[in-house]
């Protein structure tokens, strides 16, 4: 038996006493907060959760920046959750990684064109030691560029 049932009890002994009444109003107004306040929290927990599913599908699809700004919502649905900030971290260091790389692969493509154009300099001034040095070293950049090949082979036959 429960306190309300305990204050319906006595509200029937006294109907005209109006303690009793009061008391199950306010119990009543407390079990309706509690209600009320775990309906927020099962609400507040499917909204976190359907956050975190859908940027766990964006990470494992490599959707990286479309993974941050959904764990990063997550994280403020619930901003003690530590995975979300996790999975931040994780992925700031992947796209740092895919930024270095992605440098490198600019710096590379630079002196691969940079040497490229130092060769046909070279070749132009019919100095083609130097021309058929700087291609062969631009054809260790790019070992299957078929053009730099051809050009190789041009200036050995130009140089016989």
């Amino acid at each position: 038996m429960c306190s309300s049932d305990l204050y319906q009890e006595a509200s029937g002994v006294k109907p005209d006493e109006q303690y009793p009444k009061d008391q199950i109003i306010k119990i009543d107004a407390k079990l309706k907060e509690i209600e009320d306040a775990a309906a927020a929290q099962a609400e507040l927990d499917k909204k976190y959760n359907d956050l975190i599913s859908k940027a766990d599908g964006e990470f494992s699809s490599e959707k990286l920046e479309e993974a941050k700004s959904t764990y990063q919502e997550a994280s403020g649905v619930k901003p003690d959750e530590q995975y979300p900030k996790d999975q931040i971290i994780k992925i700031d260091a992947k796209l740092k990684e895919l930024a270095d790389v992605e440098a490198t692969k600019q710096e590379k493509e630079e002196r691969f064109n940079n040497l490229v154009a130092e060769a046909e300099t070279a070749f132009n001034s019919n100095d083609l030691t130097t021309a058929k040095d700087k291609y062969t070293e631009a054809l260790s950049i790019k070992p299957d560029d078929q053009s730099i090949k051809e050009k190789i082979r041009s200036e050995e036959h130009t140089s016989e």
